[in-house]
């Protein structure tokens, strides 16, 4: 009879012991699963919010082009154009292969997601300060150059 109390006591326990890892397991899945979202909910808002700039970016890019071809522009300031029409240009490519490099998002095991989609918003930070950047000071040279051409 004390063999099979012990027994009991042991195998209560046990089972105890388990449940409660199982608990913690279970837990840690959600609340890992519940930052999933959220970091790919962020991710996805940096991305929807900047990603409209694109059509900005190719209209400015196509006007500074056409300064070029209709004006009489120094070749100092030929050198700034281009300088700035390389620059939307490299922001474009940016977005693209960022959306390219997240497509593999799909195939990340679970127990990556987090770390993968926390680089990503950096990336997609980073991608979005550059276009923002880079559109705001190609507009402003086109703006002036704008002004010029009509005085």
């Amino acid at each position: 009879m004390k063999r099979f109390i012990y027994y009991f006591f042991v195998i209560t326990i046990f089972s105890i012991v388990l449940s409660a890892c199982n608990s913690g397991s279970s837990e840690t899945k959600q609340n890992t699963q519940s930052e999933r979202e959220s970091l790919h909910k962020e991710v996805i808002e940096i991305h929807d919010a900047v990603m409209p700039k694109m059509r900005d970016i190719n209209f400015v890019k196509r006007k500074l082009k056409d300064q070029i071809a209709n004006g009489e522009i120094a070749d100092s300031m030929i050198v700034i154009i281009n300088e700035h029409i390389a620059e939307l240009g490299s922001a474009e490519d940016g977005m693209m292969d960022w959306m390219k490099d997240f497509a593999k998002y799909q195939s990340i095991p679970d127990g990556q997601a987090v770390e993968y989609l926390s680089e990503e918003k950096i990336r997609i930070s980073a991608v979005s300060d550059q276009m923002l950047s880079s559109l705001e000071e190609a507009t402003n040279l086109l703006k002036n150059l704008e002004d010029q051409n009509e005085n």
